[in-house]
């Protein structure tokens, strides 16, 4: 069942040409027609915003019968963008000839376009956010939302009375919690990752290993820092536990080196290989490989559990944890601001439960493995 994209076009010029670029299934195809609503006027713009649901906005910055001021800081639309934020959560395509003015506002749901660059540009600038599948994301939650407090409402049989007339917000959080838990977006997703790679139903994408930006106020657990230590700016991941961070237990925060994946033997012998691969069809082995595989599975030959892998994301490279190369450093050094992101539950649980592993272990001689053979089999 095809499901409408209504597109909000505030621009005084040109909305009759950039409803023609659009509309109907010109850039979603026939599951995701867009249906095209033109605003001429800044003044307006929101008005409509609040009477129709809309999902996407085309903004020009300003009415061309307007001169713009020297001194002038904010366009009309840069400042109707700011007031849409403030209320609900909009994709934006701002399509204007002042485009410069507002390119610093530019990231994967707010696109900047210079007026006259065309059909094809608006048509992708849409599609590349309608990609990220969050508006998609945004209508099922409010639909989700609309259609539980709805039955909850009209079903005679539940009861919200006396002492437990709060009990339907908490009902209606651990819904929405449900809709947002990893399984329930994949499903929605249908099985696939951020870059369209198909997930199996025990596969996660890295990103889902991440809070970013963290959430809670305070430092936790599994937190990825960016900081100066020893002289010289690293990456590291908190060790010490986050009840005792709360609780400031602590005066120290106990921290683990992170290097970059790039930089590892496994990785550089792997990349060469397949480079080699690429220009003169030598075969990649299979040794290459399996180290590369056995330090990305924190299993790296020899080192009885030391890394710790962390896969990169848009927002954080890949690193590899070393538990051997730890600092204590001054809670009142590390800043909010140096946080990156936090590791989700139960990674950052692993991580910790990895790090007291590899320091808790009874070191023991092995097994001379040869004279077992030898017991076993009698040769």
């Amino acid at each position: 069942m095809a499901t409408t994209i209504r597109v909000l076009v505030v621009d005084d010029h040109e909305a009759d040409l950039i409803e023609e670029f659009i509309q109907g299934e010109k850039v979603l195809g026939n599951d995701y027609p867009i249906k095209v609503y033109k605003c001429p006027n800044f003044d307006d713009a929101l008005k409509v915003i609040e009477e129709i649901r809309i999902d996407f906005v085309v903004l020009d910055l300003k009415d061309d019968d307007i001169e713009i001021e020297a001194d002038q800081v904010k366009l009309k639309g840069e400042e109707i963008f700011d007031t849409i934020k403030t209320n609900k959560f909009l994709p934006v395509v701002f399509y204007s000839a002042y485009a410069h003015k507002v390119k610093h506002l530019e990231n994967s749901f707010v696109k900047v376009l210079v007026r006259g660059e065309g059909a094809d540009k608006i048509r992708g600038a849409i599609k590349e956010v309608f990609d990220t599948k969050l508006v998609q994301l945004v209508q099922h939650i409010q639909e989700e939302q609309r259609n539980y407090l709805w039955d909850q409402v009209l079903d005679k049989e539940i009861k919200i009375e006396g002492d437990n007339n709060t009990d339907i917000a908490f009902l209606l959080s651990r819904r929405l919690s449900n809709i947002l838990e990893r399984g329930a977006v994949k499903r929605f997703l249908g099985g696939v990752g951020a870059t369209g790679e198909h997930l199996s139903s025990g596969d996660i994408h890295p990103v889902e290993m991440y809070v970013y930006p963290p959430v809670q106020q305070g430092f936790l657990s599994g937190d990825i820092l960016k900081c100066e230590v020893m002289g010289k700016n690293r990456y590291c991941v908190i060790l010490t536990p986050s009840c005792d961070l709360q609780r400031n237990k602590h005066d120290n925060i106990l921290l683990a080196n992170c290097q970059l994946l790039e930089e590892q033997p496994e990785f550089i012998k792997l990349k060469k290989a397949f480079n080699e691969h690429d220009e003169k069809g030598t075969d990649v082995s299979n040794s290459a490989i399996n180290d590369f595989k056995s330090l990305v599975g924190n299993n790296r030959k020899g080192q009885d559990g030391r890394y710790f892998y962390l896969p990169g994301t848009s927002f954080l490279p890949s690193l590899i944890v070393d538990f051997q190369e730890t600092y204590q450093i001054p809670k009142d050094r590390v800043t909010q601001g140096l946080r990156i992101a936090s590791l989700d539950s139960p990674f950052s649980e692993e991580l910790v439960t990895c790090f007291n592993r590899h320091y808790g272990r009874v070191g023991t001689p092995d097994l001379d493995k040869d004279e077992i053979v030898k017991r076993v089999f009698g040769r």
